[in-house]
């Protein structure tokens, strides 16, 4: 069966985490003024969080484009309420993305770009809480209800630290297992999206302490990780146009990882995309009925569901295309 349509394939956002070494030893930038009250350069930000005794409030922008951003500065970082309030605990930061380059030094803009790696940041405006030495502890964006609303959101995340650092001081008196557990715990309530990068030396504390993996922790992390290396693949196979690779990838990982329930059906449906390219729309069929049957109740099976007519309109319209070509070839003769 030839099959002429393209089918292209959207994944999740790819999380990358870099070392935090990148910055050890970024000299200080020079950059353009900053909004009122907000800091550019981030290393400055970070000794400046030190010295006040301050947690770090970093904001990823589009200043000049991105509506959301924009509405969260008309809305909140605008308003004296903010204003007055955010400085008492926060260092405030403002990494800034436009399409004006002339917003932006050089300098800047390569701080910023590294900086968005190191965060895993996909979209904007995202909003991290950091401590001093710039490890989130929560992440936001832009929420309706103004100013005051914001603040109070604020306290309510700034408590995940106090939880954090709790955790982490008990694990200090604390011995194998117990110890283990702590972590654990302090880890859980931290966003998925920057452990790898920044609590790394928690995580293998763990780890060590836990072999056996009673809390389950281990086997998470080392399947993010195994998810992350697999969405590096499936890009790479995409941009490099080698659709085969990308098939294969899927299918070493759900043999090696062992995926399950809603997990399993996402990452089954990162074939769909190639095997359409491929033209191997009966595959395509398969796959998705199967996807389904792993459990027919998530939203995944009901994405599958929904896709499920427009691949069956595609391999209908090319067995009719396949039917009118003997008998054309016919007449010709």
């Amino acid at each position: 069966m030839r099959v002429n349509h393209q089918f292209k394939l959207t994944m999740k956002p790819l999380r990358t985490s870099c070392s935090a070494l990148l910055f050890a030893a970024l000299a200080p930038v020079s950059l353009l003024p900053a909004a009122e009250g907000w800091e550019r350069n981030f290393a400055g930000a970070k000794a400046l969080a030190s010295k006040e005794d301050k947690d770090l409030l970093v904001d990823f922008t589009g200043s000049d484009w991105c509506g959301w951003c924009i509405k969260l500065d008309e809305e909140v970082f605008s308003k004296a309420a903010f204003k007055e309030a955010a400085p008492k605990n926060f260092v405030l930061v403002t990494l800034d993305f436009p399409r004006d380059p002339s917003k932006v030094t050089d300098a800047e803009r390569d701080q910023n770009e590294k900086l968005q790696v190191e965060y895993g940041v996909q979209g904007f405006p995202t909003i991290f809480l950091c401590d001093s030495k710039g490890r989130p502890y929560a992440q936001t964006g832009y929420q309706p209800g103004g100013a005051d609303s914001y603040v109070a959101h604020l306290d309510e995340l700034r408590k995940t630290r106090i939880q954090r650092d709790e955790k982490f001081a008990a694990a200090e008196k604390a011995e194998g297992l117990e110890k283990a557990t702590l972590l654990v715990e302090a880890l859980k309530t931290l966003p998925e999206s920057a452990l790898t990068g920044f609590y790394a030396a928690e995580i293998a504390q763990v780890k060590e302490l836990d072999q056996d993996d009673s809390t389950g922790f281990v086997r998470k992390q080392d399947f993010q990780a195994a998810s992350e290396k697999l969405m590096e693949t499936l890009t790479a196979a995409q941009r490099a146009g080698d659709l085969e690779a990308g098939v294969k990838a899927v299918d070493d990982f759900l043999a090696n990882q062992k995926p399950e329930g809603m997990e399993r059906q996402e990452t089954m449906l990162y074939k769909l995309g190639f095997l359409m390219e491929l033209g191997k729309v009966d595959e395509a069929l398969k796959l998705l009925d199967d996807a389904i049957a792993v459990d027919p109740g998530t939203p995944v099976a009901a994405q599958a569901l929904q896709i499920k007519p427009r691949i069956q309109e595609i391999q209908d319209a090319a067995g009719k295309e396949d039917q009118t070509e003997p008998a054309q070839d016919a007449a010709e003769e």
